[in-house]
């Protein structure tokens, strides 16, 4: 059986890094990433949710 999570869903809103190594440390390797307005600002973000969408669709996805 494999597991999943969405991320700003049920999960306290931590740094997507951070949410990522606590993920796989506990053999979790689907996750649904929340992004935009909607969502909380996270460690003193600018954008809401785990991801700077204006900043990818400009950048590209870059490496965390």
């Amino acid at each position: 059986m494999q597991i999943g999570v969405s991320t700003l869903v049920g999960l306290e809103p931590i740094p997507f890094p951070d949410l990522v190594r606590w993920c796989a440390a506990h053999e979790i390797y689907a996750l649904e990433v929340n992004v935009g307005p909607g969502y909380p600002k996270i460690g003193g973000a600018s954008y809401g949710g785990h991801l700077d969408l204006e900043a990818i669709v400009r950048d590209g996805p870059g490496i965390v």
